[in-house]
């Protein structure tokens, strides 16, 4: 009696049965394997880069720092703290300040002080007319109240100095003051240059003044180029209750100013 192969069954789950049988076969591995580095050696180096590289990254944000560690080496090294704010705190440059040019006159006046970079000043001048044919005889109280204001072209050359230029000066006597609207009174050095009848300028260092607003700083006979403080410049003066008169008995010039 010839026995029948046993009829095999079709399962109800093919694939737990293709599973199962797999298990059961001896599966080969031809691939080079790298020999394991020592256990002492992996303790003191830890894990290599391609280790680093293949391990699968922990869930969450902590994946994302995982996955750009390897290349953290990369990233441009910040300046310290200190050093940030030192940078941050630096100044930006300062542009140079820019200076007006010096200016030509027959009258030019230069005043320099330490305050002027911060107050300005202006300066004014109070004329009298005065020709010269007569300098010979003092001028009177009438004339001498007859004064016309002139305001000087100005520029200022230096952080802490201002010129102020009469261009042409008929004869006459100019006062120069300060203007009413000077911010502050200021002592000032003077320097006055004349151009008069003399071939070369005439340079006067006045000394220091206190310069404010309507303050006096000196006054000028035109064309001469005589300056009324310079003693110098005559022989002699009288004194009166109504004013002072000076006078040079070379030229025969005679100066009066009134109080």
């Amino acid at each position: 009696m010839v026995q029948k192969p046993a009829e095999t069954k079709p399962s109800l789950f093919p694939q737990a049965a293709a599973k199962a049988s797999t298990s059961r076969e001896a599966v080969v591995d031809t691939k080079p394997r790298t020999p394991a580095a020592p256990e002492h050696e992996n303790a003191t180096k830890g894990p290599s880069v391609a280790a680093r590289l293949t391990e699968p990254a922990p869930p969450g944000p902590v994946r994302q720092l995982a996955a750009i560690k390897p290349f953290a080496l990369l990233a441009p090294a910040k300046p310290p703290a200190a050093e940030a704010d030192k940078l941050a705190a630096a100044p930006l440059p300062q542009p140079e300040p820019a200076f007006g040019p010096h200016l030509k006159g027959e009258l030019e006046l230069e005043v320099s002080g330490k305050e002027i970079a911060a107050n300005g000043i202006k300066v004014q001048i109070l004329f009298r007319d005065y020709p010269k044919n007569r300098h010979q005889k003092p001028m009177t109280k009438a004339q001498s109240k007859r004064v016309k204001t002139l305001f000087p072209k100005s520029s200022r050359t230096g952080m802490n100095t201002v010129q102020s230029v009469i261009e042409a000066a008929p004869d006459g006597i100019y006062e120069f003051r300060g203007a009413p609207d000077n911010a502050a009174t200021q002592e000032v050095s003077c320097t006055v240059t004349i151009h008069g009848t003399s071939t070369r300028p005439t340079v006067k260092r006045l000394g220091t003044r206190k310069v404010g607003p309507d303050s006096y700083i000196m006054k000028v006979l035109m064309p001469e180029g005589i300056v009324w403080e310079d003693d110098a410049s005559f022989s002699g003066s009288i004194e009166d209750s109504d004013g002072v008169t000076k006078y040079n008995s070379e030229t025969g010039l005679v100066w009066r100013e009134y109080n």
